[in-house]
């Protein structure tokens, strides 16, 4: 009988008291259970043996016998739930639970990690909100470009050192004099539905994204792309560029068919560790690629839970906000002190910052800009924002040197004011002690808010009209070029600035793409940055801190920059 049947026969039990011996006979017995006194034996039985009940029959017809239940009916079925959801039957643990996703939602968590199926490892985790279509042309909030990155690979790969490695390609060479790359890559590549990639395909997918808005800034200067051989790639500039295999590493330039930037569905094929099986606003499955062009997944298979965050938030299970995920036991259980888990914590690389919007409908002016920013200093709005894991950011990336701003003078500011901001919690928060301070000074702030893609489009067509914008950067892997690319190719910023300044950024981004090395960008694009914020473009206002907490049974895995473990490399012994 499978477990599910016989926990629908215990709750007939229903109003005997817990660990409180009764007399009773067989027939009574088999009565309660609807059952013939037979087969009532043999499900006390069972029962017994699965630790229940106590039976112990009296010899004799008449005879009363003594029962006494072990297990309250709601703890056992939360604990039968689990046990399926450790063992991946996760249809049948919602059938135990009467489809109560708030509870499944909360066993979900406290079940997460890794576990054996069948011989198979599987990843079990838990996620506050839906994922956006996993596409890499289209932008894409912290978590989701993370998913990319497991779903796709690139020709190259360029590290947090801004050392660039092979991936799909083996082998490069830049002729600086005719700015001309070349990329050979590697045999017998294909991608996850078995059509192969070649030359060819690299060619049609770049000279497509080449037509693109959010790719034409970046490849304005690509005037040919060409195949003069099945497994070798050549890329033509007008204009020196001795960084474009850097630019390339970028999440937006991961290896997709061409066919796929036409197609908006979930149904996505890639290039990478792990293929798309399951994606729904339910549950994103992940499985192991067997022809990726690395190292194996030492995981078979992830599960990743999507929660929204009435769900979440009811079950004070998952966290109510935070960059990271949550990986085994919340981030903000209050008795985290007495649970035995490994934590690994950093600060993110990036920042919380506002925009003063240069296409607003109220425009300010310098002098308006520079004493707005004066009364948002950081340090006085952290008393409004209900999350602790934000320090006061004194540049736009913590690596670089502590900027000090000039005391403003003070100046008359307009009663009303619009802040858009996108459906993040934190910033959300961050947004709302903006308000409040600004009410203080007799100004009203009304809010804005838009999901990450919307607010994204319509900085791009140009249509985003609200004075102040409240955003957030934090690197990639690739820490050098995702620097660059947000300053280049970021809607919301070149919006914000205006047609000279984004004229000026661009120019200068330009210039060092074309002469200085990647391990040097992060030197030469901090000035850039100051001075922005010299002139009040861009204020910095926090770096938030990322946490992720894992049980002892998953092994060697370290914290990446999304803030996610390395998938890649989880496994348990167990």
């Amino acid at each position: 009988m499978s477990i599910l049947n016989l926990y629908r026969y215990y709750l007939r039990f229903d109003g005997y008291r817990i660990e409180q011996p009764i007399s009773a006979t067989l027939e009574e017995v088999a009565n309660r259970l609807c059952s013939s006194p037979r087969y009532t034996r043999v499900l006390l039985q069972q029962m017994q043996q699965q630790g229940w009940l106590s039976w112990q029959p009296k010899v004799g017809r008449n005879k009363r016998s003594t029962l006494c239940l072990l297990q309250d009916p709601e703890r056992l079925k939360e604990h039968l739930a689990s046990d399926c959801l450790l063992r991946g039957q996760y249809d049948k643990a919602l059938d135990l639970l009467e489809q109560d996703e708030q509870v499944f939602a909360r066993l979900l968590q406290q079940t997460s990690g890794a576990s054996m199926h069948e011989g198979r490892l599987h990843i079990q985790l838990t996620y506050r909100r839906p994922f956006q279509a996993l596409l890499p042309h289209h932008p894409q909030r912290n978590s989701e470009r993370f998913l990319v990155r497991q779903i796709y690979a690139c020709l190259v790969r360029c590290d947090a050192d801004g050392q660039v490695h092979p991936e799909l390609a083996h082998h490069w060479h830049y002729d600086a004099e005719n700015y001309q790359w070349r990329f050979y890559l590697r045999p017998d590549l294909t991608f996850h539905d078995g059509q192969m990639i070649d030359a060819q395909s690299i060619v049609e997918l770049f000279s497509h994204l080449k037509s693109l808005p959010n790719y034409q800034h970046e490849l304005a200067h690509l005037k040919r792309i060409s195949a003069p051989h099945p497994r070798e790639v050549l890329f033509e500039f007008t204009a020196p560029d001795q960084s474009f295999a850097g630019l390339i590493s970028g999440v937006s330039y991961s290896i997709q068919p061409v066919k796929q930037l036409q197609q908006s569905n979930s149904n996505v094929i890639g290039s990478g560790a792990f293929k798309v099986y399951t994606h729904t606003d339910k549950q994103l499955v992940l499985h192991a690629f067997n022809r990726y062009y690395g190292c194996r997944s030492l995981c078979d298979q992830i599960t990743i839970w999507l929660f929204d965050q009435d769900v979440t938030t009811a079950t004070d299970a998952i966290p109510h906000a935070g960059r990271s995920c949550q990986y085994y036991v919340s981030a903000e259980s209050p008795n985290m002190e007495n649970e035995q888990i490994n934590q690994f914590s950093r600060q993110e690389e990036g920042a919380i910052f506002l925009l003063n919007n240069h296409h607003a409908d109220l425009q300010l002016d310098d002098q308006q800009r520079q004493w707005l920013l004066s009364l948002l200093e950081p340090n006085w709005l952290l008393s409004d924002i209900a999350h602790s894991n934000l320090t006061p950011a004194d540049h736009l990336l913590p690596c670089w040197t502590k900027l000090s701003r000039f005391p403003a003078t003070q100046c008359p500011l307009p009663t009303s004011m619009t802040m858009a901001v996108y459906n993040y919690v934190t910033l959300i928060e961050c947004a709302e002690a903006i308000a409040k301070r600004l009410a203080d000074h007799g100004i009203q702030v009304i809010i804005h808010s838009y999901d990450y893609q919307t607010l994204q489009q319509k900085a791009a067509q140009g249509t985003l009209n609200e004075t102040l914008i409240l955003s957030s950067i934090n690197l990639d892997d690739n820490r050098h070029t995702s620097a660059y690319q947000f300053l280049y190719s970021n809607p919301l910023l070149h919006h914000a600035l205006g047609d000279v300044a984004s004229k000026w950024l661009r120019q200068s981004l330009a210039d060092i793409r074309a002469n200085v090395c990647i391990e040097q960008y992060l030197v030469v694009l901090e000035p850039l940055v100051a001075t922005l914020i010299h002139y009040g473009f861009l204020q910095p206002l926090y770096h938030e801190q990322q946490v992720l907490r894992f049980h002892d049974l998953i092994k060697n895995v370290a914290l990446t920059t999304w803030g996610w473990p390395e998938l890649k490399q989880v496994w348990t012994s167990s």
